[in-house]
């Protein structure tokens, strides 16, 4: 497994934080460089050969600045969502080990509470110059778990981590429908699953336009992966997805 990192500070500087292409499916997309530049789809769990790549205008040579696109903000495209978004991110208790960061760990590092200052929220808000901000998902009790602070744990006693994410995944899905009464999208506008260690080979990946977003044990706490994401959700591809601009200036980066 990958080394614990230092979230960085300052994540969203005076330039541009993404270079988003448009998706209009909701596939799944592994987000290939976190800040540290580690790769997030390793092994066997590659994912680079059956998604969508940018093209540049035809015509126009690959070493001609003016065809690269220009960089823009979160909430400066047409069709870019704005105002808030709720969040709901979900623990685990698996048959054999659990999500390791806590219930108020989680929730500090996705909204900050007051305690941490670099989280998913304050960044998304910079970004945006809060014109896009993410709250928490609304408290909500079910037959056994309740939504508190943006934050459920679900129990999956049949299920182990030897199982693989794809099972885990689902299995999440069908616990908060049978916990709730309704599928996971309604209950919240971004679903994050926090699966337990050592359940996926990767360490995140997310659905492009989409709701849900699936993070190996503490990468759902650390604002890289967050970010990244969560910007999948919001319809963005990786900034140098084509492989030859190679920015690196924003959280949506592949190396």
């Amino acid at each position: 497994m990958h080394s614990i990192p230092t979230s960085p500070s300052g994540l969203c500087s005076s330039r541009n934080c993404f270079w988003p292409f448009p998706h209009h499916s909701p596939r799944r997309h592994a987000a290939y460089g976190q800040w540290q530049g580690q790769h997030e789809g390793q092994g066997s769990r590659s994912f680079v050969g059956n998604f969508w790549r940018p093209t540049r205008p035809r015509g126009i040579s690959r070493n001609d600045r003016r065809a690269r696109p220009r960089p823009r903000r979160v909430a400066s495209s047409i069709g870019r969502p704005g105002g808030n978004q709720t969040v709901l991110a979900v623990r685990v208790n698996a048959l054999n080990d659990s999500t390791t960061p806590s219930k108020t760990f989680v929730s500090n590092s996705v909204f900050g509470n007051g305690v941490d200052s670099v989280n998913l929220a304050s960044q998304y808000s910079a970004c945006s110059h809060n014109k896009l901000n993410f709250v928490k998902a609304n408290p909500k009790t079910g037959s056994y778990a309740n939504i508190s602070n943006g934050v459920v744990t679900v129990n999956l006693p049949s299920v182990s981590t030897s199982d693989g994410d794809g099972v885990m995944r689902n299995a999440i899905s069908s616990e908060l429908f049978n916990i709730f009464g309704t599928s996971a999208s309604n209950l919240a506008d971004h679903v994050m699953y926090c699966l337990p260690p050592n359940t996926m080979s990767g360490i995140a990946y997310a659905y492009i336009n989409s709701w849900n977003s699936v993070y190996s044990d503490y990468w759902c706490t650390y604002v890289s992966a967050q970010m990244h994401e969560i910007g999948h959700n919001l319809n963005f591809a990786h900034s140098n997805e084509a492989g030859t601009y190679k920015d690196q200036t924003g959280m949506m980066v592949r190396p």
